[in-house]
């Protein structure tokens, strides 16, 4: 019975934090866009499991979806 009681209320705190904590996170994450203005998209990026190989950008990809003015700061960071 004690372990029953204890998964509710490990499920009931879990549950209350994650929809209290949702608002503030969306909103310092919609915040943080607009301040670096950054926004990554998944384009041009394939998510195929099968792939046998790496095209001939490679991890190139990733430079192909950034506008110029994130390039900058991609490539500043990029170790």
């Amino acid at each position: 019975m004690d372990l029953i009681k204890m998964m509710v209320s490990g499920y009931t705190w879990k549950m209350f934090f994650a929809i209290i904590l949702v608002f503030p996170a969306w909103m310092l994450v919609k915040f943080l866009k607009k301040a670096e203005n950054i926004d990554h998209y998944d384009i041009n990026t394939n998510y195929n499991p099968f792939i046998l190989g790496l095209s001939d950008t490679g991890c190139q990809r990733v430079d192909e979806s950034l506008n110029s003015e994130n390039l900058k700061i991609y490539k500043a960071l990029k170790l």
